[in-house]
């Protein structure tokens, strides 16, 4: 959990007073608090607030507005130059002793930002501004010391940023004054290009520390010694963004560093360069992809929350990928273009869905369909639709699914047979999760020995005598496995008359003594001849 307004409110030193503005803000996360002491917006604070670029993203504020007790609009331009900067609230103390009253303007001004505005007892000189102070920070660090994993707490404070806030510097400052460590990101040749000290003053060795540890060769060791004699602690790490862009994570201390936070600010700063895409404006679906095939139900709620997304109405998943998945130099550009026609055929359908790139596959994740039978015809109408003799595709689709658990299991199990599965249909294009299971059933009788494997075989030992037995095996092999037990589309796939197709189907009939077109007799040829074409795979 983390500490917000509405749970400080709950503390013996804040049980009196009164929200009297920005009531929607009190579920806003505070990190620590300040006093703003000095609050007329004039050239000394232009250069605190704007020149400076400060962002205290997560204070608490106190305040008297002592200075400008008199002056509205100086207490409104407070409001919005403290709101602009990252503070989460504000607390007005001595109201009807310095601050005769808090006037509507100032509401107004706190509603219209959803910036909370907190009331102290009015008529109270024995207040004191250390009471909250220590309370607020007490109750911040117990909750930090109980919840160590702040990567949730991060994005919930990100995704509740307005648009202007979300940059990396506000990001690294945050998380600097989480973990209480400077953190610095460079690009692949170590230059500095973001940046954020603890304590803010302390910049003036980050350059040369990252030299230092850039021409040090034992990149494990904790301690740097600058030039100066000083000794400090390091930490790196890299971060691979979507873009393939390779950038480097620098955290430092003059106390020893705490590796788990040091993943755990990695994995932040990820998170924010994947999912906000500042350049194009719009919010990705990858590290939500990522959080549902790896099961991590935490991070995938988080995530479409964030996103607005509805997870729990995605029952299906379609995962699209080449039927040959040996890398090529175009294959981004073809899982891109993949990428671009899944958005444009469910658009236009209007269905609801979340798709995306991962491990050079395409995999969508959409809500039920008004009528289930729709299924595969909208497989089929997607594949017909992107087909490509250059680059043949193929779609796996599972529904049913109840969770990220399913879905993982379901994936690692494709990953497990997907040789297996072209071994058995080599000319599908559209795959289901119950032929899935089915080509486990027989990678695992095959795996059991020569002898399963004679008795699984053992169906089709009459067709296989015959002298015309691989003729006729091929044509049922088609038959069964790849054309749905069409005639029509067998003769196509062999290149013969229909009639052909039918005689060859009667003198099948006649070497097994029944038909072969009827259930459950076939069932068994059906196992066998799949069995066959898997023990020929290689």
């Amino acid at each position: 959990m983390s500490v917000t307004i509405a749970d400080l409110l709950k503390l013996p030193c804040l049980e009196d007073a009164t929200v009297k503005a920005g009531s929607n803000g009190l579920k806003n996360i505070v990190s620590s608090v300040s006093v703003l002491e000095y609050s007329e917006p004039t050239h000394v604070q232009n250069l605190f607030f704007e020149k400076n670029k400060v962002f205290l993203g997560g204070e608490l504020v106190i305040t008297g507005f002592v200075n400008i007790k008199d002056d509205v609009g100086a207490q409104c331009e407070s409001i919005r130059r403290i709101h602009a900067a990252g503070d989460v609230g504000l607390i007005i103390y001595y109201v009807g002793i310095i601050l005769p009253k808090i006037d509507q303007k100032v509401l107004d001004t706190a509603n219209g930002l959803n910036f909370p505005v907190i009331c102290m007892p009015k008529n109270r000189i024995d207040l004191r501004y250390s009471e909250v102070i220590s309370d607020v920070v007490e109750a911040i660090i117990r909750d930090q010391r109980q919840e160590k994993y702040f990567v949730g707490e991060m994005l919930e404070r990100i995704s509740s940023m307005p648009a202007y806030q979300r940059k990396v510097e506000n990001v690294l400052r945050m998380i600097s004054d989480r973990i209480h460590c400077t953190l610095i990101i460079t690009d692949r040749q170590y230059a500095i290009l973001q940046r954020a000290a603890w304590p803010m003053s302390a910049t003036e060795h980050l350059e040369e520390a990252v030299q230092v540890y850039r021409t040090d060769q034992d990149h494990s060791r904790e301690k740097v010694t600058l030039s100066s004699g000083r000794q400090i602690y390091m930490d790196s790490r890299s971060i691979l963004s979507d873009h393939h862009v390779t950038l480097y994570l620098f955290v430092v201390s003059e106390r020893t560093i705490d590796k788990e936070q040091v993943d755990q600010s990695t994995e932040v700063i990820r998170l924010f360069i994947n999912i906000w895409n500042n350049q194009e404006g719009h919010i990705g679906t990858t590290e939500l992809v990522h959080a549902i095939i790896k099961d991590e139900p935490v991070k995938m709620r988080r995530l479409a929350e964030i996103m607005h997304v509805n997870v729990a109405s995605f029952h299906t998943v379609w995962v699209i990928f080449a039927r040959n998945r040996a890398p090529s130099e175009n294959q981004d550009s073809v899982n891109l273009a993949l990428l671009s026609a899944v958005k444009t055929f469910f658009g236009q359908q209007k269905i609801h869905f979340v798709a995306d790139i991962f491990e050079n596959r395409v995999l969508v994740f959409f809500e039920d369909l008004k009528f289930m039978d729709q299924l595969h015809s909208q497989a089929e109408a997607f594949i017909q639709e992107i087909r490509d003799d250059a680059h043949p595709a193929v779609l796996f689709y599972q529904t049913g699914l109840e969770n990220t658990t399913n879905v993982r299991n379901t994936y690692t199990l494709l990953n497990l047979h997907l040789k297996d599965i072209f071994a058995i249909y080599p000319r599908k294009d559209i795959l289901t999760y119950q032929e899935l299971l089915f080509t486990k059933d027989c990678a695992e009788m095959i795996g059991r020995g020569e002898e399963k494997v004679q008795e699984t075989l053992a169906p089709i030992a009459p067709i296989l005598a015959d002298e015309n037995g691989e003729t006729l095996i091929k044509t049922l092999t088609v038959y069964l496995l790849d054309v749905q037990m069409s005639i029509a589309k067998t003769a196509d796939r062999l290149y013969v008359h229909r009639n052909t197709v039918k005689y060859r189907l009667r003198r099948i009939d006649e070497l097994l003594n029944y038909n072969i077109r009827k259930l459950p007799e076939n069932y068994w040829v059906y196992v066998a001849v799949a069995a066959r074409r898997l023990l020929r795979k290689g």
